[in-house]
């Protein structure tokens, strides 16, 4: 930032996530438990956000002050990447904070005619797979096998979200699908390397075989969804949505999100489920150029190429059932 100190960076940082200064003061207000015009008082910088304020109001919204710091002070020009390290089996109340700071930030997706998701991925989009209660339980589970603290490893049948994830997964599928253009492409061999992943713990017991089953149908539900959006090119509420096959392997997941020029937020995945976010135009435009590549050696199969879909979802049918076969 050009001579901005790291307090206007901060206030600079609010206005682009909060563009609607009404829906961030609403917010505020609850946050600091303050009068809604000493709220204002603080935005107009009349009176300014105390350390403790902004401490709480970054917490609750996942602003990194180390980010605010590097711009207020206007040295080299970094492109920091922050890991959100969430707990998703034990929870922690700081990491409940993060997710229901994150959903909620994603209600600015409806007040934003621009606003686009992207998601370019080698597993089931999270966009999908929360849906299910069993192929979700199957990628906690996945997470916590991976994360490997445990030298003892915790079996599928002791894996369930807690009420409060699942609170917290609706909202975020509520607000995630207002985008108003969603553009998915996807690795063709994510279900075979699902189908993999079950048979390879199921042979060492971790999975059993009425569990797998379970698995197995929720994906089988996931296929005839996929048809229907692909067919109409929309989801339910009638927002656009793209969704493209990759002929060439996918390397890692990605996500691209937008609220409006201003406000870009990009997100690599690690360890099954977790995000490593950055919010600086260079990495964003970096995954919109990743985008545009693929999407020429892709095949979209959403309102178009209805031989190339039902060539593809009948095959990916075919990988599920043989989970029948364990």
């Amino acid at each position: 930032m050009k001579q901005n100190n790291s307090y206007e960076v901060f206030l600079e940082t609010l206005q682009k996530r909060f563009p609607d200064k009404k829906t961030l003061a609403l917010r505020l207000v609850d946050i600091l438990h303050i009068e809604k015009e000493a709220v204002y008082r603080r935005l107009r910088g009349t009176v300014p956000f105390s350390f403790t304020d902004i401490a709480a109001i970054a917490l609750h919204f996942d602003i990194s002050l180390d980010d605010i710091l590097i711009q207020g002070a206007d040295t080299i020009k970094t492109r920091p990447l922050r890991l959100m390290a969430i707990n998703y089996c034990e929870p922690t109340e700081e990491d409940y904070l993060m997710l229901e700071g994150f959903a909620q930030d994603l209600k600015s997706l409806s007040f934003h005619p621009e606003s686009e998701f992207i998601t370019i991925t080698n597993t089931i989009p999270q966009i999908f797979y929360i849906r299910y209660e069993h192929i979700y339980r199957f990628y906690l589970f996945k997470w916590h096998y991976e994360e490997g603290s445990n030298y003892t490893k915790i079996p599928f049948c002791e894996i369930h979200p807690s009420e409060r994830l699942k609170t917290i997964n609706k909202e975020y599928l509520k607000h995630c699908v207002q985008a108003n253009e969603t553009i998915i492409i996807w690795d063709k061999y994510t279900l075979q390397m699902i189908e993999e992943d079950i048979r390879y713990f199921y042979d060492i017991r971790l999975i059993t075989k009425e569990e797998v089953e379970l698995i197995r149908l929720d994906l089988l539900k996931l296929i005839d969804e996929l048809e229907k959006i692909t067919i109409n090119g929309k989801f339910e509420n009638g927002n656009k949505v793209q969704l493209y096959v990759s002929h060439i392997s996918i390397k890692g997941s990605y996500n691209c999100l937008s609220f409006n020029r201003n406000y870009k937020l990009s997100m690599i995945k690690w360890f099954t489920i977790n995000d490593t976010i950055a919010t600086d135009s260079y990495t964003y435009q970096m995954m919109k150029n990743r985008m545009s590549s693929l999407q020429r050696s892709s095949t979209l199969i959403s309102e178009s190429g209805e031989i190339q879909r039902i060539k593809f979802l009948d095959e990916q049918r075919t990988i599920v059932a043989q989970l029948e076969n364990l």
